[in-house]
């Protein structure tokens, strides 16, 4: 009985190490600006003067890139639009 609670505890272990190794905080965030976009496979999409008109034209685009996309301050002080196309 004891043998079988250490393999069950020991497979645990494991388990709860691998996916510990394979999920990190770094592959699972959003890239949050223009330098770290060129790690990521986004593209701008347009540069908008206002976030409002950024996010409506990535409304518009759903039909294009989906629902993943997303309006971040640029260097030029307007908002880019970013996609994954």
């Amino acid at each position: 009985m004891i043998r079988r609670i250490g393999i069950v505890l020991g497979s645990f272990a494991l388990t709860a190490g691998a996916l510990a190794l394979t999920v990190t905080p770094s592959a699972a965030a959003a890239p949050t600006g223009e330098a770290a976009a060129a790690e990521w496979p986004w593209t701008v999409h347009g540069y908008y003067p206002t976030e409002e008109s950024c996010r409506a034209a990535g409304t518009a685009g759903e039909v294009l890139w989906g629902k993943v996309w997303w309006c971040s301050p640029s260097s030029s002080g307007g908002y880019a639009l970013w996609a994954r196309v």
